[in-house]
């Protein structure tokens, strides 16, 4: 599977696997937690709350 987002060129790759979670960077492909990407996205573009 990150072989796929890498190939689709993907920025961020969501997982549970602790394996893959150790890796914690391919390349240009970060990879996450649902909670870390669920906390990134709600902080918004520049790291600041959305509103």
């Amino acid at each position: 599977m990150v072989s796929s987002a890498l190939t689709g060129a993907a920025d961020v790759f969501v997982t549970g696997d602790r394996e893959i979670l150790a890796l914690r960077r391919v390349g240009t492909l970060e990879i996450l937690t649902p909670r870390q990407f669920w906390d990134r996205e709600r902080e918004g573009p520049e790291g600041s709350p959305p509103g």
